[in-house]
Formats: C-alpha cells, sequence, structure tokens
C-alpha cells in the first residue's frame, strides 16, 4: 500500500509483547532476531541480511495468510520490507493454518544494504493491524 493511503485506512495497534485478538484470530510475535533461527549460536547471514520475525498464530476460522501478507517497518522510515517464506511456511508463502492448532511461523524480511535502521513494526495487511516489536 503506497504510503499516503496507509495513513487513511487505520490499523489496529498492539503494543511490543502483546497479542492481537480479533476476527478469530490470535496473533503474537514471539521473537525478532537478525541471526538466523536455526543458527543462534553461529554466525549472523552474510549478505543480503535478514531479520526474522517469529509469530505464534492461531485462528477459529479458515484463513490462509501468506509470508507476503506481513511487512517489516524499520526505524528510520522508507519503505516497509515485504517478509519471505523462512520456517513454517510453504515455498510459495503460503502459511499451512489448522483451526484451533496453534502454528509459529518464522518469516524473513530481507534487510535494505542502505538500511542502519532496527525493525520498529510488523504490519499485516489483513486484518490491517500493526505490531510494535520488542526492544
Amino acid at each position: 500500500m503506497p504510503p499516503i493511503l496507509r495513513h487513511y485506512y487505520g490499523e489496529t495497534k498492539v503494543a511490543a509483547d502483546e497479542f492481537y485478538e480479533g476476527d478469530a484470530k490470535i496473533i503474537r510475535v514471539l521473537r525478532v532476531e537478525s541471526v538466523r533461527p536455526d543458527m543462534a549460536d553461529g554466525p549472523s547471514d552474510t549478505v543480503p541480511l535478514s531479520y526474522y520475525v517469529t509469530l505464534s498464530l492461531l485462528t477459529a476460522k479458515t484463513w490462509a495468510p501468506t509470508a507476503s501478507d506481513f511487512s517489516l517497518e524499520l526505524s528510520g522510515g522508507g519503505d516497509w520490507v515485504p517478509g519471505v517464506p523462512y520456517k513454517g511456511a510453504n515455498p510459495d508463502g503460503a502459511i499451512p493454518l489448522k483451526l484451533l492448532e496453534e502454528a509459529e511461523v518464522t518469516i524473513r524480511f530481507p534487510r535494505p544494504l542502505e538500511a542502519n535502521a532496527a525493525p520498529a513494526y510488523l504490519h499485516l495487511t489483513s486484518p490491517r493491524v500493526r505490531f510494535a516489536l520488542p526492544k
């Protein structure tokens, strides 16, 4: 969505370490990392650097989100970074969810090479939600 329209189409705002509950969904940001979660004791990513956001998702009605439904807003401003599949998502980006079963999903966000800013917010397109990220 172009930046000018983001202002006019409101988002539900969720504070860091809180969860979104609505539309038969419960969504929570569990953690944000700049090191690949499967290499926690290893070196950080090489080019391109990435951020990894791990979510807990629970739905009581059919919902078919994709990794690209999520975008990362950096503290320095600029364009939001679209998500790409990583862990818990199919290669095509689809996030398979079963009704009333909690799923843990990690989405990767390629870090713009010119960015010197930290992740500030995670945005979801449907439902329109903005999650403040833990520091």
